[in-house]
């Protein structure tokens, strides 16, 4: 399914790692309007985007399971100390 995409960034005039770029943001609501306004457009002129970028968003869960259960995790006390030094250290000197 990638191999597809030389087909299509050098029809849209951009790299390959770009448009996955754009993929991973449209995914993450991070494109401007304009830009995901194209991207729509690019989908309905080629399926083969919206495979892709159904596959990027597989990943994209995958990879947020994965780390789902060090954020239920509790945060060390010798990172608390660490990072409460580092706060104490900062306001100390701002004033």
């Amino acid at each position: 399914m990638l191999h597809e995409l030389k087909f299509v960034t050098r029809a849209a005039g951009m790299t390959r790692e770009k448009l996955i770029d754009d993929l991973w943001d449209y995914l993450d609501n991070k494109l401007s309007e304009e830009r995901r306004a194209e991207i729509d457009v690019a989908m309905k002129e080629d399926p083969s985007l919206l495979d892709i970028l159904l596959a990027i968003k597989a990943h994209h869960e995958m990879l947020s399971r994965m780390g789902e259960h060090v954020l239920k995790e509790d945060v060390p006390e010798r990172l608390k100390r660490i990072i409460e030094n580092a706060r104490s250290a900062e306001r100390k000197k701002m004033h």
